[in-house]
C-alpha cells in the first residue's frame, strides 16, 4: 500500500516539475518583453536571474489561476438572477439558485441562505419538468437539513428521491440516495436504518460495475464507522476506498481518503501515519476553488499530530495558519454578512417600488375585472332572459300542440264512438227487424198457411170416410201423405221462427228442444250441459242465447264433420257463457274468412254488450265461447 501511494507522489511531483518547466520556457520566451516594461530597459538586467524567472512563473501561474473555470462569485451570479428572472427562464433559475446554494452552503453561517436557494431551484426545476437535476437539489438540500439536524426533513427528501430513482432505475442516483439516507440516519442514532442503506447502497454500485461511485459510498461509509468509533472497520473500508480511487485517478477522492486516512491514525495514536496523509491530502487539494474549511479542519489535525510529536515549530506553523484561515473565513463571513443586509436593503426598497407597482396595477386590473364582471353578467342576465323568454315560448308552444292533440283525439273518440252507436243502432234495428219479421211470417204460417193445409187435410179425412174407395186409392193416400208433411213442416218453420218453448219454458228446455230437433243418425253426437241458468232471465238475453246456439249447431252439423259436439250453459259473475266445442276438422282463422253466419253471432253479441272468442285450428276441432251480461226480468 505505502509502496503504491509512494509512487503515485512520485509521479504527481514529476508532473509538477514539468509544468515548472513548460513555465520557465514561457517566460524565457517573454524575456525581451519583460525587459521593455514599465521597469525600464536599463533596470531589469541588473536584477539577479533567479528574481526574475519566479517573478515571472508568479505571473504566469497568477495567469492561469484567471481561468474560465474560476468559481462564480455572488455578483455574477446576482446579474444572472435578474436576467433570468426578467426573462423568466425556469430552467435558468433553477441552475442559477443552486449555484447560490454551492456558494452559501459552504460556509455555516449562511447555510439557511443556501437552503433557501436550494428550496427555489428545486421549486423552479419542478416547474420547467426537470426531475433528474429537481432531485438533485433535493439530495442537496437534504444534506443542508442533516447539517442542521433537521433529520426528519432530510429523510423525507432523500425518501422522495429514492422513489423517483426506483420508478427511473436510475441505480446511481438510488446508491447516493441510500448513502445519504444512511448518514442521516447514523447522525439520527438509527443504527439499523443505516446498516440497511449503507449495504444497499454498495450493492447498487457494484451492480453498476461504477469503481467512482463504489470508491466514493466505501468512504461515505468509513467516515460513518468512524464517527462511530469503530476505528478498525473504518480503517479498513478507507483503504479500500483509497485503493479504487488510485485505481481510477480521482484526485478528489484520493484527497477524501487521504484526509480521512489521516484522521483514522490520528485517532489509532498513530501520528507519524497521520501526518503523512494528512499532508497528502493537502498536495491533492486544488490551489483554487477548494473547500477552505476542509483545508481550515486539516491544518488543525496536522497541528494535534505535529504536538503528539512533540515537534513544536510545525505544530506551531500549521496551528498559525488555522488560526490565520479561520479568522479569515470569519472576516470573509462578516463581509458576507453585511454584503446580504446591504443587498436585503436594497432588494427591500426595490420590493416597495414593485409592491406599489403592482398595487396600482392590482387596482387597475380589479377596476378593469369589475367592468368586465359587469358586462358579462349583463350579458349573462340579457341571455337568460331571452332563454326564459324562448322556453316559455316552446312551452306555450308544446301546451297548445298537447292541447290540440287532445282535442284531435277527443273527437276521434267521439267519431269512433258515435260509428259505434250507430253500428250498434243498425244492428239493433235489424235484429228487431230480424226477430219482429221472424214472428210476422211464423204467426202467418201458423195462422194462414197452417189453417188452410189443416182445412184441407179435414177436407179429406173427411172424404176418405164418406167414400171408401178413396181410402184404398194410391193416389189419394199420397196426396193425404203430402199434406200432413206439410202441415208439419209449416209447425216445423213457425217453432224455428218463433220458438215457443223459449217463451214458455226458459233458454234451457229450448235449447234442448232445438238440439232434439238438430240430433240425426247421419249428425254428430250431442250433448247439453246446463248449470246454474236464473230463471228469469231476461227475454232480449234468452233469445240472442238461443240464436247464436241455433246459429253455432247448424254449422257444425253443415261444416265441421265432427262426431261429437257439446253445448254447456252456464251462468257465472252477472254473465251468461255459452261453450260449443266439436271434434270436427276446424279451420284457420288466418285463412278462412268469416261468414254471414260467423257476423250475425258476433253482431248479436255486441248488441247486448257480450263479447265472443273462437278458439281452432286445423285438424284439433273448434270451440267457441260466448259471454252476455246477465239480465234479470223486473218485477
Amino acid at each position: 500500500m505505502n509502496t503504491l501511494l509512494r509512487t503515485f507522489v512520485f509521479l504527481r511531483a514529476v508532473r509538477s516539475l514539468l509544468r515548472s518547466a513548460a513555465a520557465l520556457w514561457s517566460v524565457a520566451r517573454c524575456r525581451s518583453v519583460l525587459r521593455t516594461a514599465a521597469f525600464g530597459p536599463h533596470y531589469l538586467p541588473a536584477l539577479p536571474q533567479w528574481v526574475l524567472y519566479f517573478t515571472l512563473v508568479f505571473c504566469v501561474q497568477a495567469c492561469w489561476a484567471q481561468s474560465p473555470g474560476e468559481p462564480l462569485t455572488l455578483d455574477i451570479l446576482k446579474d444572472k438572477l435578474k436576467t433570468a428572472l426578467k426573462e423568466n427562464n425556469t430552467t435558468e433559475l433553477g441552475q442559477i439558485y443552486r449555484q447560490l446554494g454551492e456558494v452559501y452552503s459552504q460556509n455555516p453561517r449562511t447555510l439557511s441562505e443556501g437552503l433557501e436557494a436550494y428550496l427555489l431551484s428545486y421549486r423552479y426545476y419542478g416547474v420547467a419538468k426537470d426531475s433528474v437535476a429537481m432531485f438533485e437539489v433535493g439530495r442537496r438540500l437534504s444534506q443542508g437539513w442533516m447539517r442542521q439536524r433537521r433529520f426528519d426533513l432530510a429523510i423525507e427528501q432523500l425518501q422522495k428521491a429514492e422513489g423517483y430513482y426506483q420508478r427511473t432505475r436510475r441505480n446511481k442516483d438510488l446508491a447516493r440516495t441510500h448513502a445519504l439516507l444512511a448518514q442521516v440516519n447514523n447522525v439520527a442514532g438509527d443504527s439499523v436504518a443505516t446498516t440497511i442503506y449503507q449495504q444497499s447502497a454498495i450493492q447498487l454500485a457494484k451492480t453498476e460495475s461504477d469503481s467512482s461511485l463504489r470508491a466514493e459510498l466505501v468512504h461515505d461509509l468509513s467516515v460513518i464507522y468512524f464517527k462511530r468509533n469503530n476505528i478498525d472497520s473504518a480503517s479498513t473500508l478507507v483503504y479500500e476506498g483509497l485503493q479504487l480511487s488510485l485505481a481510477i485517478n480521482n484526485e478528489e477522492l484520493i484527497r477524501r481518503c487521504m484526509q480521512t486516512l489521516g484522521m483514522v491514525f490520528l485517532a489509532k495514536k498513530s501520528y507519524t501515519d497521520a501526518v503523512y496523509y494528512l499532508q497528502q491530502s493537502l498536495n491533492y487539494m486544488p490551489k483554487r476553488g477548494d473547500n477552505p474549511f476542509e483545508r481550515r479542519d486539516t491544518y488543525r489535525f496536522l497541528a494535534q499530530a505535529f504536538e503528539a510529536l512533540e515537534q513544536k515549530d510545525e505544530s506551531l506553523r500549521y496551528l498559525n495558519s488555522f488560526v490565520a484561515l479561520n479568522d479569515s473565513l470569519q472576516d470573509i463571513g462578516q463581509l458576507e454578512i453585511m454584503s446580504r443586509f446591504s443587498d436585503e436593503f436594497n432588494l427591500r426598497n426595490k420590493e416597495a417600488t414593485i409592491a406599489a407597482l403592482n398595487q396600482e396595477k392590482t387596482t387597475i386590473q380589479s377596476r378593469y375585472r369589475r367592468q368586465l364582471y359587469i358586462f358579462i353578467s349583463l350579458i349573462l342576465i340579457g341571455a337568460t332572459i331571452l332563454f326564459f323568454v324562448y322556453k316559455f315560448y316552446r312551452q306555450r308552444l308544446r301546451y297548445s300542440q298537447t292541447i290540440l292533440q287532445q282535442q284531435e283525439e277527443i273527437n276521434r273518440r267521439r267519431l269512433v264512438e258515435l260509428e259505434n252507436q250507430s253500428r250498434l243502432q243498425s244492428m239493433q234495428s235489424m235484429v228487431l227487424g230480424q226477430e219482429t219479421e221472424r214472428s210476422r211470417i211464423a204467426r202467418d204460417l201458423h195462422d194462414s198457411l197452417g189453417g188452410l193445409l189443416s182445412t184441407a187435410k179435414l177436407q179429406l179425412d173427411g172424404l176418405a170416410l164418406r167414400r171408401t174407395e178413396f181410402a184404398q186409392d194410391k193416389g189419394f193416400q199420397k196426396a193425404l201423405s203430402i199434406v200432413n208433411e206439410s202441415c208439419q213442416e209449416v209447425r216445423h218453420l213457425a217453432h224455428q221462427m218463433q220458438p215457443v218453448a223459449l217463451a214458455n219454458l226458459g233458454i234451457g228446455p229450448a235449447v234442448n228442444d232445438l238440439l232434439n230437433k238438430a240430433q240425426s243418425e247421419q249428425g254428430p253426437q250431442i250433448t247439453l250441459q246446463v248449470y246454474d241458468i236464473d230463471p228469469n232471465l231476461d227475454n232480449s238475453i234468452a233469445l240472442t242465447a238461443y240464436r247464436i246456439i241455433q246459429e253455432l249447431v247448424q254449422n257444425v252439423v253443415k261444416h265441421a264433420q265432427a262426431k261429437h259436439m257439446l253445448v254447456q250453459l252456464s251462468c257465472t259473475d252477472n254473465q251468461l257463457a255459452i261453450l260449443v266445442e266439436d271434434d270436427g276438422q276446424g279451420f284457420d282463422q288466418n285463412q278462412v274468412a268469416r261468414g254471414m253466419g260467423l257476423d250475425n253471432i258476433f253482431a248479436r253479441a255486441r248488441f247486448v254488450g257480450g263479447s265472443v272468442e273462437i278458439d281452432s285450428s286445423v285438424g284439433e276441432g273448434t270451440t267457441i265461447y260466448v259471454w252476455l251480461p246477465i239480465q234479470t226480468k223486473t218485477a
